[in-house]
């Protein structure tokens, strides 16, 4: 058979696994890394983009100027965004933006395994959007975008069946399964029949009794944490003098920084302005310098930074009973403890959606909690804990399993059959 890639092209981080007859590998290509953040970089003095770690860190060591670009799957769905202007590359559309990515990422591929390949299938989430014209729309782009990094030969599974198809290689009998795939940007559901024979079928539609999904991720905890722990420092309930009267920061500014990839857009002539008035004007000596952080935050685009501490003590917390949101750029100096009890009251509200997604996903497949088997859980915020609690809880902690949380979609589509 020719061989083909497997690539997960997640809204935090990517990862490829190559198919050439004899099995699946999946490729270091980051580094030694298996996974890559899926970030592009486009430097303050031109020149072709950069992608993955490398991005991060120059990014940093350019003082966070340039262009920064994160969680770009996200946007796939989204008909008011077409493109961006790059200064010298002059306007890009988000197909040629995930181009970018895709391509260094292809390149990367096929210098390790030694031969030019341009077949591939795509990992894709149970649902894009819930408009059917927006679905079709993130489709296309992907489609595009895949194209125009010079595969040929594509198709599309979902991520959520190619981590099934990923558990099903550790299997010796057959089994009724509940695949969660919890991701950065969204979380997808399947539940579908497993076994080594099955595993030989090139269709498995009548396996997969149902699918579903919400556009709940890790980047959703990480915004909720800001709002509950941070917003405080940054004129949550900070007050200044307009017109004579005392009101409320802004709550468009506030809020508008709950997520780190909207702050740059906040950095104009009226909004700086208004910063301004926010530190000429604060009622108090506290309320003033909660203006000058929201001031520094904007004006000098620390959002990135900040957001990466916030990522560092969620991930303490999967470890440790507690840890600390430590950020000292600037004129920004914060460090606020932070507990797990806390931090499960805080993404309390994805637990709900999960639950509600799996009520019904079970319900489509016409199974109860008994039914299932085993739970497979893989992705990144599967490492949570209370995440892994609530499924412990109600399917039994002796039917989890987990394995391979940022590399099983890659291994699954690779073992796809679409492409043999």
């Amino acid at each position: 058979m020719k061989p083909f890639y497997g690539l997960d092209f997640g809204t935090s981080n990517l990862s490829i696994a190559i198919q050439n007859g004899e099995g699946t590998q999946v490729l270091p290509i980051d580094g030694q890394n298996k996974t890559m953040p899926t970030v592009l970089y486009f430097g303050p003095s031109g020149g072709e983009p950069i992608v993955g770690q490398s991005a991060m860190l120059r990014y940093v060591a350019d003082g966070m100027s340039g262009r920064f670009m994160q969680s770009l799957k996200s946007v796939l769905p989204n008909s008011g965004f077409t493109g961006t202007y790059l200064d010298r590359l002059g306007f890009a559309d988000i197909e040629d933006l995930i181009a970018y990515i895709l391509r260094d990422v292809r390149q990367r591929a096929n210098e390790q395994v030694g031969m030019d390949i341009d077949r591939a299938v795509f990992g894709r989430p149970a649902e894009f959007s819930k408009d059917p014209e927006e679905e079709t729309m993130a489709i296309e782009r992907l489609m595009k975008a895949a194209k125009l990094a010079g595969f040929n030969e594509v198709e599309l599974q979902l991520e959520p069946i190619a981590a099934a198809f990923h558990y099903e290689m550790s299997l010796d009998r057959e089994e009724v399964v509940l695949v969660a795939d919890l991701g950065g940007g969204t979380t997808d559901f399947t539940v579908t029949r497993l076994s080594p024979k099955r595993r030989r079928k090139r269709d498995r539609s009548k396996d997969i009794l149902s699918t579903g999904g919400v556009y709940i991720g890790g980047d959703k905890f990480d915004s909720a944490v800001m709002e509950m722990k941070l917003l405080k420092y940054f004129g949550q309930d900070a007050e200044y003098n307009s017109w004579e009267k005392w009101m409320r920061f802004p709550s468009y500014l506030v809020r508008g920084i709950m997520q780190w990839q909207e702050i740059a857009f906040l950095k104009d002539t009226r909004t700086m302005r208004v910063l301004n008035d926010l530190v000429r004007y604060a009622r108090t000596k506290e309320d003033k310098e909660c203006a000058i952080r929201l001031l520094t935050l904007i004006d000098e685009n620390l959002g990135f930074s900040l957001f990466q501490t916030i990522e560092t003590a969620k991930r303490g917390l999967s470890t440790y009973d507690s840890d600390c949101i430590y950020f000292n750029q600037s004129a920004i100096k914060i460090v606020e403890p932070i507990f797990r009890n806390e931090f499960d009251e805080i993404i309390a509200f994805a637990l709900e959606e999960y639950e509600q997604c799996v009520d019904q996903v079970l319900a489509d497949a016409g199974v109860s909690n008994g039914r299932i088997d085993s739970v497979f859980l893989t992705g990144g915020s599967s490492l949570v804990p209370c995440v892994q609690s609530a499924f412990a809880n109600r399917f039994g902690e002796d039917k989890l399993r987990r394995g391979d949380t940022f590399i099983s979609v890659a291994s699954g589509l690779a073992s796809s059959q679409l492409l043999s």
